[in-house]
């Protein structure tokens, strides 16, 4: 899992989700991108809109911010050779924070096959049967 920061000092002013939803934060764009392993051959699942729901951070004064979406279903993911998958995140921040740093981790879902059923994915995030690959700390940059 290899995270960069695409955008830095979102607010109000210069991001339109900001200033329609939550104009009192400031926020910063990351991009996830997953590399394959070889030796990993697992089938994982991803939710289609609400990303919080696969992903996780480990200082309570961010957050991520889900849009709005018609069709948030599992969708399944095989990280294959020399193919990465690339996930666009906003994380915001508390104005009256002093943290800087924090941690995205990924819930690693697995699924059998691929007609495992949604009911199932649910189950498994419910009652936390996955493990988290926590990234480096990063700069929240404002």
């Amino acid at each position: 899992m290899d995270i960069k920061t695409v955008k830095t000092n979102l607010n109000l002013n210069n991001n339109r989700y900001l200033k329609e939803y939550h104009p009192e934060k400031i926020g910063q764009e990351v991009e996830i991108q997953f590399v394959k392993n070889k030796n990993n051959n697992k089938l994982y699942g991803i939710m289609s809109c609400s990303y919080n729901s696969n992903f996780v951070l480990d200082n309570k004064d961010f957050s991520f911010e889900t849009f709005r979406c018609d069709s948030n279903i599992p969708v399944y993911v095989h990280f294959e050779n020399n193919i990465s998958e690339k996930y666009k995140l906003l994380v915001t921040k508390n104005p009256k924070s002093k943290s800087n740093y924090f941690k995205i981790g990924f819930k690693k879902i697995i699924f059998p096959n691929k007609y495992y059923s949604f009911e199932s994915f649910w189950e498994k995030v419910e009652n936390k049967k996955y493990e988290i690959l926590w990234s480096e700390p990063i700069k929240f940059e404002n």
